[in-house]
């Protein structure tokens, strides 16, 4: 946590905390999950957030799953894609966050992630993910992060596309998947 956001005494802020959540596991991985909404009661704002963002990123680290590379669907032939599923990456991580936030937590966090991306907007969408041994966080257009709610919902490739193409008429499918596959997303796939 980056301790110069709290304002007041943060001595008795994180006190506080630890009396109302105590640690239930001997594994500090284990701990903290609630803290972000411990800091938004309190009205730390921005604290909240950073500590979000790093939850975040802890979490895709933890969970993080073999992905599998893209000449494993070159085989399948496109009448099939209306019953092709993916699986994405259990490591993967869908934010949205307040750009003057986000812009915040990049500030202190240049040796700790990769950023990718230029199209901020006032609320960016992220992709957090590990490749190897780092972290890529990815600033990616909204309709982006609306395909990977889908395939995360088990939408096939037929549905992703026409859904996503409803909201943004310049999605391109194929971009979408080297995407993907470029940033370790896709762990499996099958057909329903």
């Amino acid at each position: 946590m980056r301790f110069k956001y709290l304002k007041g005494d943060a001595r008795k802020l994180l006190h506080n905390f630890i009396c109302e959540f105590p640690s239930t596991s001997p594994n500090l991985d284990d701990y903290g999950d609630e803290f972000p909404r411990y800091l938004t009661d309190n009205n730390f704002l921005l604290a909240a957030k950073l500590a979000e963002i790093d939850l975040e990123i802890f979490t895709s680290f933890k969970n993080s799953e073999k992905p599998i590379s893209a000449s494993g669907l070159a085989h399948i032939a496109p009448e099939d894609f209306d019953r092709l599923t993916l699986k994405l990456n259990a490591a993967l991580r869908l934010i949205r966050v307040r750009a003057q936030d986000f812009e915040v937590w990049e500030g202190l966090s240049k040796d700790f992630a990769i950023v990718k991306g230029h199209s901020r907007g006032a609320q960016p969408y992220l992709t957090i993910s590990p490749v190897e041994d780092q972290i890529i966080i990815n600033i990616v257009p909204a309709s982006y992060h609306e395909a990977l709610a889908l395939v995360k919902n088990q939408n096939n490739l037929l549905e992703i596309a026409a859904k996503t193409l409803a909201t943004d008429s310049n999605f391109n499918l194929s971009e979408f998947l080297t995407f993907c596959f470029k940033n370790n997303l896709i762990t499996g796939f099958k057909f329903k």
